[in-house]
């Protein structure tokens, strides 16, 4: 895992606070995805509720990443907390441009997988997925209610 950005943009409180990493599309990595976000979230006095919560979102779109993604290249995650919200995002290099099951339509109840996307929308305030030319960004978003 490689942390390519962790910093605060400012000291005043209108200022967010970010970080990124990035890690290897390989089984492992939603682990670390999970450390690295419990990680940030709890330096930066994310209330507890929110960080358990954001540790599953993070989990599950890392690992759907790893298991789905077509392409070569890693997977960067990045979070920022202002507003009274944490936003993250998922990128990977991802070039099929069609929605991932369970991203607006049923999901077969027999089928083994596909219900990752439906967690990541009833635990998220927010959620989106973006086909960019470079692969797919998932976003969520979580208000925490709290300053910042």
């Amino acid at each position: 895992m490689t942390t390519i950005l962790e910093h605060r943009h400012g000291t005043a409180l209108d200022q967010p606070l970010t970080a990124a990493t990035t890690l290897p599309r390989v089984p492992y990595s939603a682990r670390d995805a999970r450390h690295w976000i419990i990680g940030v979230l709890t330096a930066w006095g994310v209330p507890e509720g929110e960080r358990e919560t954001a540790e599953l979102l993070v989990s599950e779109l890392v690992a759907n990443a790893v298991k789905h993604a077509q392409g070569d290249g890693d997977t960067t995650i990045t979070a920022a907390w202002h507003l009274g919200a944490v936003r993250i995002t998922v990128s990977d290099p991802d070039g099929d441009h069609r929605a991932p099951a369970g991203h607006g339509h049923a999901v077969d109840t027999d089928s083994e997988d596909g219900r990752g996307l439906l967690i990541v929308r009833a635990l998220a305030d927010s959620y989106a997925v973006e086909c960019t030319p470079f692969g797919k960004v998932t976003r969520v978003v979580l208000n925490t209610g709290g300053a910042r």
